[in-house]
């Protein structure tokens, strides 16, 4: 079983326990001061925790408004995105847990329309973004934000190599690829890869902040086999350490400071 330790975010003003073998990724890059990044060296796997402004209902309609924004439409009657592109299928729906019951929580509207609005953001041009589930309340365990609205949707993104994968895999050195093309060697490629996308996002009205913490899963090294035919976690094995990390996640996340929100 996988083991998880408490991390200190933002020089202390939050805390959240993520996998203990995941790297900070500002000892490797430099990382805008707004993010938290974290990844595991052996899946490319990352938790990204950002903070952005709050999105108020006039910011959706103005999105919805611009044809070149990407679209974000999920099926009302399925709760599952319409045309999920081809290759091995995520799970539908998160695990059943105690924090994420409907009868728990209930979804306002404008969370639901926001949590959309965050998704879309992570999408490039010439990428596709579909939702495996509908966006749904959860409820967050720690005092500091209890009773704070907080959603999760979960997708799946298709991008040419260099895009969306780039921007997880360039936080890694070279020496840190156990198998495949470094990143210098995937700018110029053309072929697709797929990452599963889980966004929490939690919804801070009083500081306008949104408060957007999402588990990356590039399938791109997952089920290979190494220089010593050891291989790594299948996609199946992944998508389920993730839904791990989510749960704890909606677990553990703690905001100690709330003067963190007030730049």
């Amino acid at each position: 079983m996988a083991s998880f330790s408490a991390q200190d975010l933002y020089g202390g003003a939050m805390r959240a326990h993520l996998p203990r073998d995941y790297i900070d990724a500002s000892k490797l890059r430099q990382i805008p001061d707004h993010q938290e990044v974290f990844v595991s060296a052996t899946t490319l796997s990352s938790v990204v925790v950002e903070i952005n402004q709050y999105v108020a209902p006039s910011a959706v309609a103005a999105a919805a408004a611009d044809d070149d924004a990407p679209a974000v439409v999920v099926d009302p009657s399925s709760s599952i995105m319409i045309a999920a592109p081809a290759g091995p299928a995520a799970p539908e729906a998160l695990p059943e847990c105690e924090a994420a019951r409907p009868e728990e929580a209930t979804l306002d509207a404008d969370d639901r329309a926001a949590a959309l609005y965050h998704l879309g953001d992570l999408v490039d041009a010439h990428d596709t973004l579909t939702a495996v589930s509908a966006p749904r309340p959860v409820r967050l365990q720690s005092a500091s934000l209890r009773g704070v609205p907080a959603v999760v949707v979960r997708a799946r993104l298709s991008a040419r190599e260099g895009n969306a994968g780039g921007q997880v895999e360039s936080l890694l050195p070279p020496s840190s690829y156990r198998h495949g093309a470094a990143p210098g060697d995937v700018e110029t490629s053309t072929s697709t890869t797929t990452t599963t996308i889980r966004l929490l996002l939690v919804r801070l009205e009083a500081w306008s902040t949104d408060l957007c913490v999402v588990v990356n899963v590039p399938w791109k090294e997952l089920g290979r086999a190494g220089p010593g035919g050891e291989k790594t976690k299948t996609v199946q094995e992944e998508e389920a350490f993730a839904d791990a990390v989510l749960e704890n996640l909606v677990a553990s996340l703690d905001v100690k400071d709330f003067a963190l929100f007030d730049g």
